[in-house]
């Protein structure tokens, strides 16, 4: 599975760095999936508008993290059966008020790669798909028991605040009064 995310974090990473924009419009139609289990991107280079139940719809479909966060919508979708939201009437603007639900077919460490990449604000999510292929080889090392080195980590909005503290941000705080 992370292998296979991996495989199209490089060539969205390749797509952002030669081209200066984003794919934009993340679908399960911009794959090929072959006999042997690998993915194929078969739209790189086309433009059409993005899929609503994967794209963010605050987001602006040319920011590469729009593209990390369609990908991490259905990657979970892949991984669990069901869009990382819901569906129905409200599945659109419930990215704003909730996190993706926990789910046994994915474990910890990967859900959480997930979930930086679906944070509701972009500057919240990785700033480039090589940030989130580290943070997925973190995440494979810390299931096999090897503690995470802090300088190599990638941005990561923290999990564990205070129960009824603020929401996890990585903005700076605000300036204090004298």
């Amino acid at each position: 599975f992370v292998e296979r995310a991996t495989a199209v974090l490089e060539l969205l990473e390749q797509l952002h760095q030669t081209t200066g924009r984003a794919h934009g419009h993340l679908s399960l139609s911009s794959f090929w999936r072959t006999p042997d289990g690998r993915w194929w991107m078969l739209d790189a280079a086309t433009r059409a508008a993005p899929d609503p139940r994967f794209a963010n719809p605050d987001d602006d479909p040319t920011d590469p993290r729009s593209d990390l966060y369609a990908l991490a919508a259905l990657l979970y979708a892949v991984a669990t059966g069901a869009l990382p939201f819901g569906t129905g009437e409200g599945a659109p603007v419930a990215h704003r008020l909730l996190r993706p639900p926990e789910s046994a077919a994915l474990p910890g460490p990967v859900a959480e790669v997930l979930r930086t990449a679906l944070q509701k604000s972009p500057h919240h999510r990785f700033s480039s798909a090589r940030r989130m292929i580290a943070a997925f080889q973190q995440a494979l090392a810390a299931l096999d028991g090897v503690a995470p080195d802090p300088r190599e980590a990638p941005e990561r909005v923290p999990g564990g605040w205070r129960v009824g503290g603020p929401e996890p941000t990585l903005e700076p705080a605000p300036p204090r009064a004298r």
